[in-house]
């Protein structure tokens, strides 16, 4: 995996290339193009300028209204730059709703590890409108290069940018390597934090229950394109037919992200 790909920033999380990766024949995806990160609403003037220098066209944000009202984004002062909302959230309420709920033992005995699969779920068959706004939004070239966020830039920025790889060509493998950096990203903070959460719980939520919150497991997102590929074959024909997008945005976009 390319180091190179992930940029330094005071404080915006986990932001890396989404490029970068091998492809089949020796090739690589293009770098510059997609990036994805967490949210913005800690951003210093430092990081403005940093993704000044990227060229940032476009940012799409996947949080719900609630999460941006409650984390407002610092960054945008320069105009030139789309802001555009994008809402994925789960039947049931945000992965961080729940989250909260466990730790605080509103929910005894839940299995947060069977919701997170269905939540994946959820991200791939029941957001379907939502993909297709984000795919046809980063076909067209005006609005590259783009930058793809949610709160922690770990589950649904994860996935999405799994299936811009995927569709880029890279393989599932690859995909998710790149998918667990996260963990790599956030791991100084992990064990803090498991410290923290187990003390202000009394101990009642134990460490791999919290560490189940924080990370990113491979199993969630290779169950949920191995689903996407049982039912539709590739992960170009479950976007096309699933999700409604153009054939041409499809491959406008790969033609950005591969040659």
């Amino acid at each position: 995996m390319n180091n190179d790909r992930f940029i330094v920033f005071d404080n915006v999380n986990n932001f890396r290339d989404i490029g970068g990766l091998a492809l089949p024949n020796g090739r690589m995806m293009k770098t510059g193009i997609l990036f994805r990160s967490g949210d913005l609403s800690r951003a210093t003037a430092a990081d403005a300028e940093t993704l000044r220098r990227l060229n940032i066209r476009m940012i799409c944000d996947l949080r719900t209204p609630r999460e941006r009202i409650f984390r407002r984004d610092r960054i945008l002062q320069d105009k030139s730059v789309r802001l555009v909302y994008v809402p994925i959230h789960h039947r049931k309420g945000s992965a961080n709703q729940r989250a909260r709920a466990l730790l605080w033992k509103k929910l005894h005995g839940y299995d947060f590890t069977r919701f997170i699969r269905e939540y994946y779920l959820t991200l791939a068959f029941e957001r379907t409108a939502q993909i297709n706004e984000l795919f046809t939004l980063l076909s067209d070239t005006n609005n590259l290069p783009a930058l793809i966020h949610c709160v922690a830039g770990k589950d649904r920025t994860g996935f999405v940018a799994a299936l811009i790889q995927s569709v880029a060509g890279a393989p599932r493998k690859a995909v998710i390597e790149d998918y667990l950096q996260t963990n790599r990203f956030y791991q100084p903070q992990i064990l803090k934090f498991v410290q923290i959460v187990r003390w202000l719980t009394m101990f009642y939520a134990s460490a791999e229950s919290i560490q189940q919150l924080v990370e990113v497991h491979a199993e969630y997102l290779d169950e949920t394109l191995h689903e996407i590929v049982t039912r539709y074959e590739t992960i170009e024909e479950y976007l096309a037919k699933a999700c409604g997008i153009n054939e041409s945005s499809l491959q406008h976009l790969k033609k950005q992200l591969a040659g």
